[in-house]
Protein backbone atom coordinates (compact mmCIF):
# COMPACT_ATOMS: atom_id res chain seq x y z
CA UNK A 1 0.00 0.00 0.00
CA UNK A 2 1.13 3.23 -1.16
CA UNK A 3 2.60 5.85 1.95
CA UNK A 4 0.41 8.59 -0.04
CA UNK A 5 -2.50 6.43 1.79
CA UNK A 6 -4.75 8.77 3.43
CA UNK A 7 -8.02 8.35 5.71
CA UNK A 8 -10.73 10.51 6.90
CA UNK A 9 -10.28 13.65 8.57
CA UNK A 10 -8.80 13.57 12.23
CA UNK A 11 -11.45 16.59 13.05
CA UNK A 12 -12.87 16.18 16.78
CA UNK A 13 -15.58 17.91 15.82
CA UNK A 14 -17.64 15.09 13.87
CA UNK A 15 -20.22 15.89 11.44
CA UNK A 16 -22.07 18.44 13.04
CA UNK A 17 -26.07 17.81 12.52
CA UNK A 18 -28.26 20.41 11.90
CA UNK A 19 -32.10 20.76 11.01
CA UNK A 20 -33.72 24.03 9.62
CA UNK A 21 -37.05 24.99 10.27
CA UNK A 22 -38.64 25.89 7.36
CA UNK A 23 -41.25 29.11 7.81
CA UNK A 24 -43.48 27.15 5.16
CA UNK A 25 -43.63 24.06 6.65
CA UNK A 26 -44.32 23.88 10.59
CA UNK A 27 -44.69 20.12 10.63
CA UNK A 28 -41.62 19.34 8.65
CA UNK A 29 -39.54 21.50 11.41
CA UNK A 30 -41.14 19.92 13.81
CA UNK A 31 -40.46 16.58 13.01
CA UNK A 32 -36.61 17.58 12.36
CA UNK A 33 -36.16 19.16 15.64
CA UNK A 34 -37.14 15.92 16.87
CA UNK A 35 -34.69 14.10 14.99
CA UNK A 36 -31.93 16.38 15.72
CA UNK A 37 -29.69 15.51 19.06
CA UNK A 38 -29.79 18.85 21.57
CA UNK A 39 -27.81 19.39 24.65
CA UNK A 40 -31.30 18.31 25.98
CA UNK A 41 -31.05 14.99 24.80
CA UNK A 42 -27.58 14.79 25.74
CA UNK A 43 -28.63 16.28 29.43
CA UNK A 44 -31.30 13.64 29.10
CA UNK A 45 -28.59 11.08 27.78
CA UNK A 46 -28.34 8.09 28.69
CA UNK A 47 -32.03 7.45 30.63
CA UNK A 48 -33.81 5.10 28.34
CA UNK A 49 -32.39 2.46 27.81
CA UNK A 50 -28.47 0.55 28.13
CA UNK A 51 -25.45 1.56 27.12
CA UNK A 52 -23.30 -1.64 25.38
CA UNK A 53 -19.63 -1.68 25.37
CA UNK A 54 -18.72 -3.92 22.26
CA UNK A 55 -16.12 -5.78 22.52
CA UNK A 56 -13.94 -7.90 19.42
CA UNK A 57 -12.81 -11.12 21.90
CA UNK A 58 -14.38 -13.66 24.22
CA UNK A 59 -15.44 -13.33 27.62
CA UNK A 60 -12.39 -14.02 29.42
CA UNK A 61 -9.50 -12.63 27.16
CA UNK A 62 -7.66 -8.93 27.48
CA UNK A 63 -10.69 -6.53 26.36
CA UNK A 64 -13.35 -8.44 29.08
CA UNK A 65 -10.64 -7.78 31.76
CA UNK A 66 -10.45 -4.11 30.97
CA UNK A 67 -13.96 -3.48 29.83
CA UNK A 68 -15.92 -5.47 32.95
CA UNK A 69 -14.27 -2.40 35.81
CA UNK A 70 -15.50 0.45 33.13
CA UNK A 71 -18.67 -1.24 33.04
CA UNK A 72 -19.12 -1.28 36.56
CA UNK A 73 -18.16 2.39 37.43
CA UNK A 74 -20.20 3.85 34.23
CA UNK A 75 -23.11 1.71 35.77
CA UNK A 76 -22.75 3.96 38.75
CA UNK A 77 -22.58 7.28 37.52
CA UNK A 78 -25.52 6.78 34.63
CA UNK A 79 -27.94 4.71 36.55
CA UNK A 80 -28.29 2.74 33.76
CA UNK A 81 -27.31 -0.78 32.56
CA UNK A 82 -23.67 -1.12 30.99
CA UNK A 83 -23.72 -4.56 29.32
CA UNK A 84 -19.93 -6.02 27.76
CA UNK A 85 -21.20 -7.04 24.14
CA UNK A 86 -18.56 -9.46 23.01
CA UNK A 87 -18.60 -9.59 18.82
CA UNK A 88 -15.22 -11.62 17.89
CA UNK A 89 -14.51 -12.56 14.76
CA UNK A 90 -12.33 -11.61 11.68
CA UNK A 91 -9.37 -10.09 13.32
CA UNK A 92 -11.49 -7.09 15.11
CA UNK A 93 -13.19 -6.57 12.14
CA UNK A 94 -16.67 -7.94 13.08
CA UNK A 95 -16.68 -5.38 16.23
CA UNK A 96 -14.98 -2.22 14.73
CA UNK A 97 -17.65 -2.53 11.76
CA UNK A 98 -20.87 -3.07 14.34
CA UNK A 99 -19.35 -0.18 16.13
CA UNK A 100 -19.26 2.54 13.24
CA UNK A 101 -22.50 1.52 11.86
CA UNK A 102 -24.30 1.70 15.40
CA UNK A 103 -26.76 4.55 15.60
CA UNK A 104 -25.51 7.81 15.96
CA UNK A 105 -27.38 7.83 19.51
CA UNK A 106 -24.38 7.24 21.96
CA UNK A 107 -25.78 3.88 23.34
CA UNK A 108 -22.89 1.91 21.18
CA UNK A 109 -19.34 2.40 23.01
CA UNK A 110 -16.83 0.10 21.14
CA UNK A 111 -13.71 -0.71 23.10
CA UNK A 112 -10.96 -1.36 20.19
CA UNK A 113 -7.53 -2.23 20.07
CA UNK A 114 -4.79 -0.73 18.29
CA UNK A 115 -4.76 -2.92 15.02
CA UNK A 116 -7.10 -0.34 14.02
CA UNK A 117 -3.65 1.25 13.10
CA UNK A 118 -2.84 -2.07 11.11
CA UNK A 119 -5.88 -3.16 9.66
CA UNK A 120 -5.80 -0.85 6.24
CA UNK A 121 -2.46 -2.66 5.62
CA UNK A 122 -3.20 -5.83 5.95
CA UNK A 123 -7.28 -6.67 5.49
CA UNK A 124 -8.25 -5.23 1.70
CA UNK A 125 -11.54 -4.05 1.55
CA UNK A 126 -12.26 -3.25 5.28
CA UNK A 127 -16.00 -2.39 5.78
CA UNK A 128 -14.66 1.00 7.26
CA UNK A 129 -12.98 3.50 7.55
CA UNK A 130 -10.51 3.40 10.49
CA UNK A 131 -10.91 7.51 10.81
CA UNK A 132 -13.82 8.86 8.86
CA UNK A 133 -16.20 6.15 10.27
CA UNK A 134 -15.33 6.37 14.43
CA UNK A 135 -15.02 9.11 16.55
CA UNK A 136 -12.05 8.59 19.80
CA UNK A 137 -13.32 8.64 22.90
CA UNK A 138 -10.65 8.06 25.48
CA UNK A 139 -7.30 5.53 25.34
CA UNK A 140 -8.00 3.44 28.10
CA UNK A 141 -4.47 1.89 28.72
CA UNK A 142 -1.59 0.51 27.08
CA UNK A 143 0.64 -2.75 27.29
CA UNK A 144 3.88 -3.11 26.22
CA UNK A 145 5.46 -6.24 24.47
CA UNK A 146 8.26 -7.51 26.89
CA UNK A 147 11.70 -8.19 25.37
CA UNK A 148 12.95 -12.31 25.65
CA UNK A 149 16.09 -13.99 25.71
CA UNK A 150 16.65 -17.23 26.74
CA UNK A 151 17.63 -17.37 30.32
CA UNK A 152 21.50 -18.79 29.37
CA UNK A 153 21.89 -16.50 26.78
CA UNK A 154 24.76 -14.21 26.99
CA UNK A 155 22.42 -11.15 26.05
CA UNK A 156 21.73 -9.52 28.87
CA UNK A 157 20.46 -5.67 27.70
CA UNK A 158 18.95 -4.23 24.38
CA UNK A 159 22.76 -2.84 23.37
CA UNK A 160 24.04 -6.15 23.72
CA UNK A 161 20.78 -7.45 21.43
CA UNK A 162 21.78 -4.68 18.92
CA UNK A 163 25.43 -6.00 19.30
CA UNK A 164 24.42 -9.89 18.49
CA UNK A 165 21.89 -8.71 15.61
CA UNK A 166 24.59 -7.03 13.80
CA UNK A 167 27.32 -9.97 14.12
CA UNK A 168 24.57 -12.70 12.86
CA UNK A 169 24.20 -10.65 9.95
CA UNK A 170 20.64 -11.75 9.70
CA UNK A 171 21.02 -15.02 11.66
CA UNK A 172 19.72 -14.01 14.41
CA UNK A 173 15.90 -15.33 14.56
CA UNK A 174 12.68 -14.09 16.38
CA UNK A 175 9.74 -16.02 16.84
CA UNK A 176 6.23 -14.17 16.92
CA UNK A 177 2.43 -15.99 16.54
CA UNK A 178 2.17 -15.29 12.46
CA UNK A 179 2.52 -12.52 9.84
CA UNK A 180 1.06 -9.14 11.13
CA UNK A 181 0.34 -10.03 14.53
CA UNK A 182 1.47 -7.18 16.93
CA UNK A 183 4.56 -9.01 18.17
CA UNK A 184 5.75 -9.72 14.73
CA UNK A 185 5.23 -6.02 13.68
CA UNK A 186 6.65 -4.79 17.09
CA UNK A 187 10.24 -6.70 15.82
CA UNK A 188 10.10 -5.57 12.59
CA UNK A 189 9.38 -2.14 14.05
CA UNK A 190 13.20 -3.04 16.49
CA UNK A 191 15.03 -4.34 13.49
CA UNK A 192 14.62 -0.73 11.60
CA UNK A 193 15.27 1.12 14.76
CA UNK A 194 18.39 -0.94 15.64
CA UNK A 195 19.25 -0.92 11.72
CA UNK A 196 19.59 -5.15 12.16
CA UNK A 197 18.28 -7.87 10.07
CA UNK A 198 16.66 -10.35 11.95
CA UNK A 199 15.06 -14.12 10.42
CA UNK A 200 11.67 -14.57 11.13
CA UNK A 201 10.00 -18.29 13.01
CA UNK A 202 6.54 -18.39 12.66
CA UNK A 203 4.50 -19.93 15.53
CA UNK A 204 0.55 -20.78 16.18
CA UNK A 205 0.88 -19.00 19.46
CA UNK A 206 2.29 -16.37 21.86
CA UNK A 207 3.04 -20.16 23.92
CA UNK A 208 4.48 -21.57 20.98
CA UNK A 209 7.07 -18.46 21.10
CA UNK A 210 7.51 -18.78 24.34
CA UNK A 211 8.32 -22.89 23.79
CA UNK A 212 10.43 -21.56 20.78
CA UNK A 213 12.74 -19.35 22.68
CA UNK A 214 13.20 -22.01 25.70
CA UNK A 215 13.84 -24.89 22.91
CA UNK A 216 16.70 -23.28 20.77
CA UNK A 217 14.58 -22.39 17.82
CA UNK A 218 14.46 -18.51 18.75
CA UNK A 219 16.85 -16.08 20.05
CA UNK A 220 15.08 -13.70 20.92
CA UNK A 221 10.90 -13.05 21.47
CA UNK A 222 8.47 -10.01 22.01
CA UNK A 223 5.54 -11.30 23.91
CA UNK A 224 2.81 -10.08 26.13
CA UNK A 225 3.01 -10.27 29.80
CA UNK A 226 0.86 -12.79 30.07
CA UNK A 227 2.81 -15.07 28.02
CA UNK A 228 6.51 -13.71 28.93
CA UNK A 229 5.95 -13.23 33.09
CA UNK A 230 5.90 -16.79 33.79
CA UNK A 231 8.76 -17.55 31.99
CA UNK A 232 10.62 -15.08 33.52
CA UNK A 233 9.56 -16.03 36.90
CA UNK A 234 10.76 -19.72 36.21
CA UNK A 235 13.86 -18.24 35.19
CA UNK A 236 13.61 -20.39 31.78
CA UNK A 237 13.62 -16.52 30.24
CA UNK A 238 15.40 -13.22 30.89
CA UNK A 239 13.74 -10.12 30.18
CA UNK A 240 15.83 -7.41 29.30
CA UNK A 241 13.42 -4.46 28.05
CA UNK A 242 9.80 -3.56 27.50
CA UNK A 243 9.14 -1.87 24.27
CA UNK A 244 7.07 1.07 26.00
CA UNK A 245 8.39 4.67 26.42
CA UNK A 246 7.45 3.95 30.01
CA UNK A 247 8.86 0.86 32.33
CA UNK A 248 6.18 -1.35 33.20
CA UNK A 249 4.81 -1.23 36.85
CA UNK A 250 5.37 -5.16 37.29
CA UNK A 251 9.28 -5.25 35.90
CA UNK A 252 10.11 -1.68 37.56
CA UNK A 253 13.93 -2.74 36.92
CA UNK A 254 13.88 -3.87 33.24
CA UNK A 255 14.68 -0.73 31.52
CA UNK A 256 13.02 0.43 27.86
CA UNK A 257 14.08 -0.07 24.51
CA UNK A 258 13.48 3.84 24.35
CA UNK A 259 16.45 3.86 27.04
CA UNK A 260 19.19 2.53 24.54
CA UNK A 261 17.20 3.36 21.32
CA UNK A 262 15.68 7.04 21.72
CA UNK A 263 12.37 7.39 20.92
CA UNK A 264 11.28 4.22 19.93
CA UNK A 265 7.64 3.20 20.98
CA UNK A 266 5.97 -0.38 20.49
CA UNK A 267 2.99 -0.69 22.75
CA UNK A 268 -0.35 -1.76 21.54
CA UNK A 269 -3.24 0.23 23.16
CA UNK A 270 -6.97 -0.13 24.02
CA UNK A 271 -9.63 2.73 23.23
CA UNK A 272 -12.87 3.92 23.22
CA UNK A 273 -14.73 4.83 20.41
CA UNK A 274 -18.17 5.64 18.50
CA UNK A 275 -19.87 6.10 15.54
CA UNK A 276 -18.31 9.38 14.19
CA UNK A 277 -22.25 10.08 13.40
CA UNK A 278 -22.40 11.01 16.89
CA UNK A 279 -23.53 14.67 17.52
CA UNK A 280 -20.66 16.95 19.21
CA UNK A 281 -23.12 17.60 22.47
CA UNK A 282 -23.28 13.37 23.25
CA UNK A 283 -19.70 13.22 22.08
CA UNK A 284 -18.90 15.59 25.20
CA UNK A 285 -20.66 14.16 27.66
CA UNK A 286 -19.56 10.65 26.49
CA UNK A 287 -15.52 12.09 26.41
CA UNK A 288 -15.88 13.33 30.20
CA UNK A 289 -17.91 10.44 31.60
CA UNK A 290 -15.78 7.60 30.31
CA UNK A 291 -12.55 9.75 30.99
CA UNK A 292 -13.45 10.17 34.54
CA UNK A 293 -14.08 5.84 34.71
CA UNK A 294 -11.09 4.91 33.53
CA UNK A 295 -9.03 7.21 35.73
CA UNK A 296 -11.21 5.96 39.20
CA UNK A 297 -9.00 4.57 41.75
CA UNK A 298 -10.71 1.24 41.58
CA UNK A 299 -10.62 1.15 37.84
CA UNK A 300 -7.47 1.99 37.69
CA UNK A 301 -5.95 -1.07 39.77
CA UNK A 302 -8.14 -3.69 37.68
CA UNK A 303 -6.32 -2.72 34.58
CA UNK A 304 -3.19 -2.85 36.80
CA UNK A 305 -4.02 -5.99 37.54
CA UNK A 306 -4.69 -7.31 34.18
CA UNK A 307 -0.99 -6.00 33.45
CA UNK A 308 -2.06 -3.15 31.74
CA UNK A 309 -0.82 0.67 32.41
CA UNK A 310 -4.09 2.86 32.36
CA UNK A 311 -4.44 6.17 30.81
CA UNK A 312 -7.59 7.54 30.72
CA UNK A 313 -6.73 10.42 28.12
CA UNK A 314 -8.88 13.12 26.25
CA UNK A 315 -9.85 12.15 22.87
CA UNK A 316 -7.32 14.51 21.24
CA UNK A 317 -4.96 12.29 22.80
CA UNK A 318 -6.21 8.93 21.30
CA UNK A 319 -6.86 10.98 17.87
CA UNK A 320 -2.91 11.49 18.12
CA UNK A 321 -2.14 8.21 19.10
CA UNK A 322 -3.95 7.03 16.35
CA UNK A 323 -2.40 8.83 13.45
CA UNK A 324 0.89 8.01 14.62
CA UNK A 325 0.47 4.54 14.59
CA UNK A 326 -1.01 4.42 11.14
CA UNK A 327 2.00 6.27 9.73
CA UNK A 328 4.52 3.85 12.06
CA UNK A 329 2.79 0.36 11.29
CA UNK A 330 2.12 1.67 7.39
CA UNK A 331 6.00 2.00 6.45
CA UNK A 332 7.03 -1.20 8.57
CA UNK A 333 4.20 -3.31 7.25
CA UNK A 334 5.28 -2.09 3.10
CA UNK A 335 9.04 -1.74 3.81
CA UNK A 336 8.60 -5.70 5.30
CA UNK A 337 6.48 -7.20 3.06
CA UNK A 338 4.18 -7.79 5.89
CA UNK A 339 1.37 -9.99 4.36
CA UNK A 340 -1.83 -11.45 6.65
CA UNK A 341 -2.35 -14.78 7.53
Amino acid sequence: MSASRSFGSLDLQPETWSAPIERRSFVAGVCAALATPSWSAANEWPAGGPVRIITPFPPGGATDALSRPISARLREVWKTDVPVVPRPGNNNIVAIDEVAKSPPDGRTLGLITSTLSTHPFLMPNLPFDPVADLAPISLIARTASIVLVPAQSPIVSVADLVAAAKAAEGKMRYASSGPGTSFHLVAELFARAANVRLTHVQKSSATETINALMGGEADVVFANSAAALPAVRNSHARAIAVTASSRAHYLPDVPTVAEILPGFEGSAWFGFFVTAKTAPDLLGRLRQDVGEAIRHPEVVNSIRSAGAEPVGSTADELASTLRADLARWERVIREAGIVAR
